[in-house]
């Protein structure tokens, strides 16, 4: 499998993951006097500080005290309710280094973008979905979105998708390939979307997806080029809305 190009590999970087983590453990240090004032802004740097050293769940309980759990209608500003999408995603399993540089060694294609993110996921469980969901609902209720916060929406509601995909349908993802471990039949799709919502929650994040891209100005880099084969493939007669047949004819292709 060829390795594509990476021009946009540093802005990337930069617009995405410097705006939302702090750049490495040992800016800890920068922030230990802050975080102990019980200010809000030592609350949101005590919170980035956390999501760098993966205590996810510490970062979401501080951000909680100033966003509220009402996450359709946050108490904060966008700039941490961001950061709090971020500390949810992170739980997730939602790596964003690995899943750029996973973007940029692996050649597009109607099935190897998906299995960019799906490979990725951790073993998918519903908890895992719900921090997932929060993330989304927390980005997509941004009531005007930057460059960044939108090709985080736009890499969050991917992930989404998939890894909604992966508990509902497929039980997830082989961890080398990105392969779905199971792949429904059409019956499964339609009672998912019975009991679930799966087939709609699918269109939802596919609409996301796109006003991400757009609004991130980044389309046509490797990793929005990514997110932008799955939207295609699966909705394929390209009607803004994923039906359960485009959903299962879609996963039919990880067969071939």
């Amino acid at each position: 499998m060829g390795t594509r190009a990476i021009p946009g590999w540093r802005l990337l970087v930069v617009g995405f993951v410097g705006a939302t983590l702090v750049a490495g453990c040992g800016d800890s240090n920068l922030f230990e006097g802050l975080a102990n004032d019980g200010t809000t802004q030592a609350t949101v740097e005590g919170a980035r500080v956390d999501i760098d050293n993966g205590n996810y769940t510490g970062a979401i309980a501080a951000l909680q005290a100033l966003c509220g759990t009402n996450l359709s209608a946050p108490t904060c500003d966008a700039q941490t309710a961001s950061l709090l999408a971020s500390a949810y995603s992170g739980r997730a399993g939602l790596d964003v280094l690995d899943l750029i540089q996973e973007a940029t060694r692996t050649a597009s294609g109607v099935t190897s973008s998906f299995a960019t993110f799906s490979a990725l996921l951790p073993t998918l469980t519903e908890s895992n979905k719900q921090d997932m969901h929060d993330a989304v609902t927390l980005l997509s209720g941004l009531i005007s979105r930057t460059a960044n916060q939108n090709l985080q929406m736009a890499v969050v509601a991917a992930a989404d998708l998939i890894i909604t995909v992966g508990v509902d349908l497929t039980s997830g993802f082989d961890a080398t390939t990105g392969i779905p471990t199971v792949i429904p039949t059409l019956a499964a799709v339609q009672q998912a979307e019975t009991d679930n919502q799966t087939v709609t929650q699918v269109t939802n994040d596919l609409l996301l997806v796109t006003q991400g891209i757009t609004g991130s100005g980044l389309a046509g880099e490797d990793l929005t080029n990514d997110i932008t084969q799955i939207e295609n493939a699966l909705d394929a007669d390209q009607s803004g809305t994923v039906s359960p047949d485009e959903l299962q004819q879609y996963l039919l292709l990880f067969n071939l």
